[in-house]
């Protein structure tokens, strides 16, 4: 993929977070959009406690009726508002309706309930990283490896997204020790493409065409075979007008190829 896509494309902290979502969860009262217009559901009508209306809002999921899972969640929520499980529902359910704000206000509010319920926070985390707000991300990931019990399956995905998270958002007050930790990333990932190509997005989307050029120098260094590494500098060198540099990459390139190569 090119350059020009890839731009397409219970310590202090915890108890300073918590105080956030606190804060989000106070303004969901006075801020939260209406709930979805009631109709006529003899269903729903009929059950009269939450984990009952939960149950019918999962059974409708698996019917493919998302429109009406939500009804029956949000009734649940009717009967008890701060019930963590229908909120945490209620919030995956409008990220995957397409409704960040709402999603993320449901989740806030289950999180602020339960703080250690590191599920909940993972959820979180992975809505804020989507819906592009890395500082809060990068927040409810830590919060998520100071909750999760040692083992837990969840731990490796929140440590992954800290590692690659923590030097972006840090990154304008420390660029060579943001790109150390990208390279010490990448290395550890055996140079993931995906990780490769989310690192330099950031850096294209900030703007900082001499970071993502100085990150793939360093890690030409330490990986001088790698064809992707090479081509991307290539792009960004002829961009840049660093022509003298692009031509001499460009060289180095060709010799990593087959020679029937047509590139």
């Amino acid at each position: 993929r090119t350059v020009a896509a890839l731009a397409q494309a219970g310590s202090p902290e915890a108890l300073e977070a918590d105080k956030e979502i606190q804060r989000l969860s106070k303004g969901a009262a006075a801020g939260a959009p209406a709930q979805t217009e009631p109709v006529d559901d003899p269903v729903i009508a009929a059950i009269d406690n939450v984990s009952g209306l939960l149950n019918e809002a999962r059974a409708r999921m698996t019917r493919g009726d998302p429109q009406g899972a939500l009804r029956a969640a949000e009734a649940a929520q009717a009967l008890e508002p701060s019930h963590p499980e229908t909120l945490y529902f209620i919030g995956n359910l409008q990220l995957q309706l397409g409704n960040p704000e709402a999603g993320l206000r449901a989740l806030a509010r289950s999180a602020a309930l339960g703080p250690d319920n590191y599920r909940v926070r993972l959820v979180l985390a992975r809505g804020f990283d989507r819906f592009g707000s890395p500082e809060d991300a990068l927040r409810e990931y830590r919060l998520t490896l100071a909750a999760a019990p040692a083992g837990a399956a969840e731990l490796e995905e929140a440590n992954k997204r800290v590692r690659l998270l923590a030097p972006r958002v840090e990154a304008r007050q420390a660029p060579e020790a943001a790109r150390q930790q990208f390279v010490a990333l990448l290395q550890d990932y055996r140079f993931d493409n995906e990780l490769l190509t989310e690192i330099l997005r950031g850096y294209v989307s900030d703007n900082d065409i001499a970071g993502a050029q100085h990150l793939l120098e360093a890690l030409i260094e330490r990986n001088a075979d790698d064809v992707r590494l090479r081509s991307y500098l290539v792009e960004i060198l002829e961009r840049t007008g660093q022509i003298p540099q692009a031509i001499a990459q460009y060289e180095a390139l060709l010799q990593l190829l087959p020679a029937d190569s047509d590139m």
